[in-house]
């Protein structure tokens, strides 16, 4: 049964499907259908130039990170073998993506940046632009929301709580009034306000 998996991970077709099984029989449903003719090509490539013996397991984890899957909990020896390699690349918690070389080798640079996202020091520089260039107003956060709509509004407020620490960025006004002005709090009582 592992051969059968490895072959369909490698040729890029879905795993078996055992819906159908029961305490009485066994119902295995294969599909032959190829999803992703670069990640086969990227396969090869991999075996030719390493001389690692992938096991199932470790081929399954690589299907899940094309897919974009979580890892199941228990993999992490696993995962250290595929990230050595630069086969795969931790995006956050249990959740991994096939590495910059499948993008590189594909001709997808630009798909690889989308799916990695912006790093923490980037999504901070972002965030600054749009408060210096809207410093005549202020930026709700409604506002800087929208600068990163990928990331829930309790990171962006995480990321603002950094700049204030950094001294970068300051919040005047509470709640839904509230507006973030460029560089440090004036210490007057009036203009202390907080991030909500």
């Amino acid at each position: 049964m592992n051969l059968i998996y490895e072959e369909l991970i490698k040729q890029s077709k879905p795993i078996p499907q055992w819906t159908r099984t029961d305490q009485y029989q066994v119902g295995l449903t294969m599909n032959g259908t190829v999803q992703d003719s670069a990640f086969v090509r990227f396969v090869e490539k991999v075996s030719k130039e390493t001389t690692a013996i992938f096991s199932t397991h470790e081929w399954i984890l690589l299907a899940a990170a094309a897919r974009g899957e979580k890892f199941p909990k228990g993999s992490d020896g696993r995962v250290a073998k595929l990230l050595d390699l630069g086969l795969i690349e931790k995006v956050k918690g249990r959740n991994y993506m096939l590495s910059r070389k499948y993008y590189e080798f594909v001709g997808k640079k630009g798909a690889y940046t989308r799916k990695k996202g912006l790093d923490r020091e980037q999504n901070l520089a972002l965030l600054l632009k749009h408060i210096e260039e809207n410093k005549a107003t202020g930026s709700k956060l409604e506002e800087l929301c929208q600068v990163l709509p990928a990331l829930p509004t309790t990171q962006v407020q995480s990321l603002l709580r950094t700049l204030q620490r950094r001294k970068e960025a300051h919040s005047m006004g509470t709640t839904n009034q509230g507006r973030w002005f460029p560089g440090p709090a004036s210490t007057s009582a009036e203009e202390v306000g907080q991030t909500k």
